[in-house]
């Protein structure tokens, strides 16, 4: 863990913790954060495990709505903590987006049409920002990607 903050404009990172993958150490992590800074206020995962960890961290120590929960990842107990109101959001990097994109593409090279590749040779997939306004028809489209629904 680095424990010197940094401060910006808006916001000071209290401390910035790796847990080496470890769902237990991710919610230890999160106890820990708040055991150590009294005046934190926000949290952010990354990974998938991340934000359920923290979430279940921050329900345990009672302390829902008075920290704010921002995630990188599309995990069920993320878009639920959304839906609950307990997650501020998430942003999605669309996984099976980049994946769906990569075999079309392939595909065509291998037919022999290399004309989907950019001048640029770089294809950007936009993030989608995941909020109370739209987390329901996200998980919806996501639960159909993932042949759940």
């Amino acid at each position: 863990a680095n424990n010197a903050p940094i401060k910006g404009d808006r916001f000071t990172v209290l401390a910035t913790m790796t847990d080496n993958f470890d769902y237990a150490k991710a919610k230890s992590n999160a106890e820990d954060s708040m055991a150590s800074h009294d005046n934190i206020n926000g949290m952010f995962g990354l990974f998938a495990y991340n934000m359920p960890a923290c979430l279940e961290a921050v329900k345990e120590a009672g302390r829902i709505g008075e920290i704010k929960l921002v995630s990188f990842d599309e995990a069920d107990g993320t878009l639920q903590g959304i839906i609950d109101g307990h997650v501020q959001g998430t942003v999605s990097q669309q996984p099976y987006e980049y994946g769906r994109l990569s075999v079309k593409l392939l595909a065509e090279i291998i037919r022999g049409d290399k004309s989907g590749i950019p001048e640029n040779k770089f294809i950007e997939i936009d993030a989608i920002i995941v909020q109370k306004d739209n987390v329901e028809e996200f998980w919806v489209k996501l639960k159909k990607l993932k042949g759940e629904a």
